[in-house]
């Protein structure tokens, strides 16, 4: 949890679960006394923080399961924007194959394509990811402050190395495509 809320420059969030009080002590007088001694640490009973962290647990499953759909999705788009491209650009593909570029050199202008393309959506994409940060940071049903509102450099380079996998996997489709053509029926074609 602490690894999760901490931000720089700001106090850390504490937070306690009471699993058992001592003997003739309930554990609603040992969390009172807990916040009159230690107004910073929070002592929520023993039940609430395991359902916490479970539900901390669940929502983390859940992101990751929309991020791999959001990545899967997205190579799809990227594949076809690139199979449209070689499909609409087929005559100038053939010509540039007959005056003596070979395939992997069309490809290679492919890659540049699709790294682009891959690349302004990833840029696009931490700076909305950012944005949105700091407008439920803002909300007072649920920000408060205590959601981090910074991207960590290791987050940003890794949304480029997977930018980078879904352009390689998008350029499969366009790959396929164009080791079929061949230039003569390339230049013929309308």
């Amino acid at each position: 949890m602490q690894a999760l809320f901490s931000q720089p420059g700001v106090p850390p969030y504490y937070s306690m679960g009471v699993m058992a009080s001592p003997p003739g002590q309930p554990a609603a007088r040992l969390i009172a006394t807990v916040h009159e001694r230690f107004p910073a640490l929070r002592a929520v009973p023993g039940a609430e923080f395991a359902g916490a962290l479970r539900m901390v647990r669940v929502v983390e499953a859940f992101v990751t399961t929309i991020s791999v759909i959001a990545l899967a999705c997205t190579a799809l788009v990227v594949a076809n924007t690139l199979v449209m491209a070689v499909t609409e650009r087929t005559r100038e593909i053939g010509i540039l194959m007959a005056i003596g570029w070979p395939a992997w050199r069309v490809l290679r202008m492919l890659l540049g394509e699709s790294l682009l393309l891959c690349l302004l959506g990833a840029a696009a994409g931490n700076a909305l990811g950012l944005a949105l940060l700091h407008a439920v940071n803002r909300l007072e049903s649920v920000g408060f402050g205590w959601i981090p509102a910074h991207v960590p450099a290791m987050v940003v380079l890794q949304s480029l190395l997977l930018t980078a996998v879904v352009a390689l996997v998008a350029l499969l489709g366009p790959a396929l495509v164009l080791a079929r053509l061949q230039p003569l029926a390339a230049l013929r074609h309308e």
